[in-house]
């Protein structure tokens, strides 16, 4: 990335429209968009963000499957380590460790008035004779530093070796594992201390003007998770991170939402299949399929690698540091979500993989072939390298596997989203499930511009685009449909399988069934049926609430069923009733899976009358 200061385009000096420009901007477009706008070195960013990702999963699955084999052998843990220190310095990080194993420590140490916190505050004020303030100062720097990006180095050479909450030493070393591969990824791809970055920030700086600059540095500190300002930060930027991390509120709303919500997204999400269909063909879909089924471990070998199931990888080792899930959160939270997601993952990259093999093979019969050229780009691949190596190379494939996956997958990166979306507890829990519609949009987006772009002519073009959406307003209903006739089937309308959810009355739907019935098959496809069900799980103010998010708008209208229970509702004839069904319906439609069939089943609403309304009875 060196070199970037001298890219220097056309100085634009910006005035109030442009900041006004600029949060509009900010707000509504994601990470990849926001960067290109840069001009040529954000978009040189963008380009390096996305390989920078790849590396660091894959380096991470890849030291975590290690552990898994080893962490009963302890001679084998400590070659771990040494191994893991020397990728450290040939990085540019030198560190010198303290302690022996890796110091990683439970979430529980973060929490203000937890036993584990109160017997860490013991052993350090027992060992060097501090005060309760400064005992309780340490352990919060402790826990902090496994959230920052000196993770890895406070691990080997903590504040206070503490003794206290040390998790088990599997957990340990995959979690020294994970941050020992993201920083040796940010040394790599931004340099030590962040020197790349800086030369990022500096040249928009001196091209784009300091607004621009300021914003650039912000979302880097919300994509790299910084609570404190990074070191790209250059003089006469603001020093604020706009990084905020979780507090217990939010930690305390998402178990909810967890709970209350993830059902509702489980059927939509597992046709979520149908994205790696459209974007890399039948063809490499089935060829991707039938590798997984012909040399499994093989297949599966590949995909670890590629760092396509990083994401899930995380999020089983948090469980598991959490100390795993309890029978009845296995219960109640979505059944087999997870491992349907992994297989959707794993069908995705090796998709990709068979894609990218194929517009290979093009490439080298046509070398000036524009079409292949475009979807190797897609897939992080350079088709000059690809040439100048007469082939994929297995780090090319793994690339095009990792890639695909995000594309049809969508994972959970502020690149991919309204960078602001991530920046605080707020916005946080606000957006929360909206990234699968905003992700379903983009991807489409993408797909209908990669395929105008395939086009080496005019005719070439118009006919890709046109197959794309033919491709999409086909497929997309088909899978839909199934996806709906599931969800009335767990929302108890076994009498009523076709029926439909769309916000039209029912005298429109009467006259229009085929369009109802296709605007409804539509909407309940992966992202689409995410929003769709959010939507229709409020039972009143729908928009209003979906703006709110899923947990503030439930808790909005459990507050108003209770309020008007306690008050009572006065007829026309002066008589106060007290109803407190609606609340009780509130609570049951949460309960995961059979909650919306039971509350529909046994405390139905009555009917209402004709008008334009989401449904006519109860839904969720």
């Amino acid at each position: 990335m060196g070199g970037l200061v001298q890219r220097i385009a056309v100085s634009t000096e910006e005035g109030l429209g442009t900041r006004l420009f600029q949060g509009v901007r900010d707000a509504l477009f994601s990470g990849k968009n926001s960067l290109k706008s840069y001009g040529p070195a954000g978009q040189f960013l963008e380009e390096h963000l996305g390989q920078y990702e790849q590396y660091k999963a894959s380096a991470a699955s890849k030291s975590k499957s290690v552990v898994e084999r080893i962490h009963t052998n302890p001679q084998q843990l400590q070659s771990f380590q040494r191994g893991m220190i020397n990728r450290f310095k040939q990085s540019g990080t030198d560190v010198v460790p303290s302690v022996n194993e890796p110091h990683v420590y439970h979430p529980d140490l973060a929490k203000p008035n937890s036993d584990l916190r109160k017997q860490a505050i013991i052993e350090i004020r027992t060992a060097n004779g501090s005060t309760q303030s400064q005992a309780s100062d340490t352990i919060s720097k402790l826990v902090t530093d496994q959230n920052v990006r000196n993770a890895a180095k406070n691990m080997l050479d903590p504040v206070f070796p503490l003794k206290t909450g040390l998790l088990p030493i599997k957990e340990r070393y995959m979690k020294f594992g994970d941050a020992v591969s993201e920083r040796v990824a940010q040394n790599v791809f931004f340099g030590q201390n962040d020197k790349a970055l800086a030369a990022v920030v500096h040249t928009v700086k001196e091209n784009k003007g300091r607004v621009s600059a300021s914003n650039l540095a912000d979302f880097l500190d919300i994509y790299l998770h910084n609570t404190m300002p990074g070191a790209y930060r250059v003089e006469g930027l603001k020093h604020q991170s706009a990084y905020k991390s979780a507090n217990e509120a939010e930690k305390l709303l998402g178990k909810f939402t967890s709970y209350a919500m993830a059902s509702r997204i489980a059927v939509p999400h597992s046709v979520q299949w149908v994205n790696t269909l459209q974007n890399s063909g039948i063809k490499s879909t089935i060829e991707g399929l039938f590798e997984w089924v012909k040399t499994p471990q093989d297949a599966i070998k590949f995909v670890k690698n590629s760092g396509a199931l990083d994401e899930e990888a995380r999020h089983e080792l948090e469980i598991s540091i959490r100390g795993g899930r309890s029978k009845f959160e296995k219960i109640l939270m979505q059944p087999g979500f997870s491992w349907v997601r992994k297989q959707e993952l794993k069908l995705a990259a090796l998709s990709g993989k068979h894609q990218a093999l194929n517009a290979a093979e093009e490439l080298l019969a046509n070398p000036s072939s524009k079409d292949a050229a475009t979807i190797l780009g897609s897939l992080g691949i350079n088709h000059n390298d690809v040439l100048a190596a007469k082939g994929l190379t297995t780090h090319m494939e793994e690339t095009a596997g990792f890639f695909a996956a995000d594309r049809d997958m969508f994972f959970r990166s502020t690149r991919n989203t309204p960078f602001r979306w991530s920046s605080n507890p707020t916005w946080r829990m606000i957006t929360q499930y909206k990234p699968f519609a905003f992700n379903m949009s983009r991807m489409i987006k993408e797909n209908l511009v990669r395929n105008w772009e395939r086009g080496a002519t005019p005719t070439a073009k118009i006919f890709n685009v046109t197959k794309a959406i033919a491709g999409f307003a086909i497929t997309f209903p088909i899978v839909g449909e199934l996806v709906s006739l599931a969800e009335n089937q767990l929302l108890g309308r076994q009498d009523k399988p076709f029926e439909t959810d769309t916000p039209f009355s029912d005298k429109w739907k009467h006259n229009n069934a085929f369009l109802d019935q296709y605007l409804n098959a539509f909407a309940h496809v992966g992202g689409f049926g995410v929003a769709y069900s959010l939507i229709r799980a409020t039972k009143r103010r729908m928009l209003a609430n979906f703006m709110l998010g899923p947990a503030s708008s439930s808790l909005a209208d459990f507050a108003g069923d209770i309020s008007q229970a306690i008050l009572g509702k006065t007829d026309k004839e002066g008589v106060t009733t007290h109803d407190f069904l609606p609340a009780l319906r509130d609570v049951t439609r949460k309960i995961p899976v059979v909650g919306p069939g039971l509350t529909r089943q046994f405390i139905p609403t009555k009917k209402k009358t004709e008008g334009f309304s989401i449904r006519q009875s109860t839904k969720f």
